[in-house]
């Protein structure tokens, strides 16, 4: 068995946690099945938000999660998480090191090690960044997301995705980066992990319930969100049919957990409030925001219908949906509109509603549908949690990773691509060999200002004169 430094986005899924994302979940679907294989893991998480933590404050806390000991990391400043990242390595003397989600991946990618690296990049970056842009009229995160990438393509041994369109963009990049060269040929730099349901919500029992009975009526119908409203949402979708909705059926309510993306998108929740602030149906629009695990747990079992609504972008074509696979777990019937690669797949099994993008009048028919028949909604929720737990479980989605990780190599082209062409040029112009040239430019501009340089100029034209003599 190997012995493997896991660094992955935290924190956990545990009782108390109100800010979490599918990314957290990521960590641990990735993990489990590598301590359960009987591998020595040292595992480090780093922060979604770290905006709480301030200078002098510890960067790392000890924590557990289900009895596994670990490092919670507390911020992503690099000046304070690449030491000590360093030293961890030595300490732990890993025979691998994995990165589990795009920025972990990049981080690990930064360590200056020649030990065999697997970047796990759960979701589309340049996508991703570029949603971002689209949000807030700006490109200014574009060269975050895309360095992110680039590191990643330029380094890692093996690369782990979300989705087949990913694998098949990452390929791309891969070639781009001078990566497909003839030391790579059959190395299978690429694998497809789809999102797997946690343990937590395949075992969950049934929980005392949060809403129903108490701030809306027992036999009322509930539709959920659950999660932050990203840059792909389409709000604008979701509010019309719900406007339509709640004004044809008085005994429907909607509920969202989750919300604003501190620190990456807190405009497209914000939207949503105000329509919903403002909308005659208001009052059953309950917005709880980020709220403790247990509070989603009871959710997922109390509601009658889980949804999710992605408007047409790069992201929802390359992205997943790590909501789904959770709901669908618990028991949930879901709803979602095309265009991710799981809503397809879904779909495809007959596990999942599916609607069109920026439709409300057919996201009001399906909605309608739902709600009038508790049939459909049984037949959903049995073949939707029967397909999630016999095809998205942890252990049958990191197969090759448990594989690899038994004998964790490097790529064929690592130390073997100097005289790859395409590699020379990169490294003409990539950043950290260009500031390197800038600062060798700027140096010799200081030698040649001073007296000596001047000096050596004239004995070596002396000594020319000299020779010519």
């Amino acid at each position: 068995m190997s012995r493997l430094l896991v660094i992955g986005t935290g924190p956990l899924l545990e009782e108390g946690v109100t800010f979490f994302s599918g990314q957290c979940l990521r960590t641990w679907h990735l993990t489990q099945p590598l301590i359960g294989a009987g591998h020595e893991i040292h595992l480090v998480t780093l922060p979604i938000d770290d905006r709480d933590h301030h200078e002098g404050q510890p960067v790392f806390t000890d924590a557990t999660h289900e009895g596994f000991a670990h490092r919670r990391g507390h911020t992503n400043r690099l000046d304070l998480l690449m030491p000590l990242l360093s030293e961890i390595v030595s300490e732990v003397q890993p025979d691998a090191i994995i990165g589990i989600n795009p920025w972990p991946s990049s981080v690990v990618c930064r360590l200056g090690t020649d030990l065999p690296l697997w970047a796990d990049m759960n979701g589309y970056a340049p996508a991703e960044g570029q949603t971002r842009g689209r949000v807030h009229d700006d490109d200014v995160a574009l060269a975050h997301f895309w360095e992110m990438e680039w590191r990643v393509v330029r380094r890692a041994d093996r690369i782990s995705t979300v989705t087949r369109r990913q694998a098949d963009a990452t390929l791309g990049e891969l070639a781009m980066a001078g990566r497909l060269n003839r030391h790579t040929f059959n190395h299978p730099f690429v694998h497809f992990i789809p999102n797997a349901a946690a343990e937590h919500f395949r075992n969950l029992e049934r929980p005392e319930p949060h809403m129903r009975g108490k701030k809306i009526p027992a036999t009322e119908f509930i539709i959920l969100w659950s999660g932050g409203f990203n840059t792909w949402t389409d709000v604008d979708l979701l509010h019309e049919a719900l406007e339509r909705l709640l004004s044809q059926c008085p005994d429907v309510h909607f509920v969202a957990t989750g919300g604003a993306i501190a620190g990456h998108d807190e405009r497209t929740f914000e939207r949503f409030r105000r329509l919903s602030a403002n909308s005659p149906s208001g009052a059953r629009r309950h917005l709880l925001g980020w709220v403790p695990s247990q509070v989603v747990d009871s959710l997922f079992f109390e509601a009658d219908l889980g949804i999710n609504i992605d408007s047409p972008n790069w992201e929802t074509h390359f992205g997943a949906r790590n909501r789904l696979i959770s709901m669908m777990a618990c028991g949930l019937p879901v709803l979602t509109t095309r265009g991710t690669e799981i809503s397809e797949d879904l779909a495809e099994a007959d596990a999942a509603m599916l609607v069109p993008m920026r439709d409300p009048a057919a996201l009001t028919d399906a909605l309608m549908r739902l709600h009038e028949d508790p049939e459909l909604l049984r037949r959903l929720a049995e073949r939707g949690r029967e397909v999630v737990r016999s095809r998205y479980s942890p252990e049958a989605t990191t197969k090759a990773l448990c594989a690899w990780a038994v004998n964790p190599e490097t790529a064929p082209d690592q130390g073997r691509r100097g005289d790859n062409p395409v590699d020379q040029r990169i490294r003409q112009i990539e950043p950290e060999r260009l500031a390197s040239l800038l600062r060798d430019e700027r140096d010799l501009a200081q030698i040649r200002s001073r007296w000596y340089w001047r000096l050596a100029k004239r004995l070596k034209s002396l000594i020319r004169r000299e020779s010519s003599a």
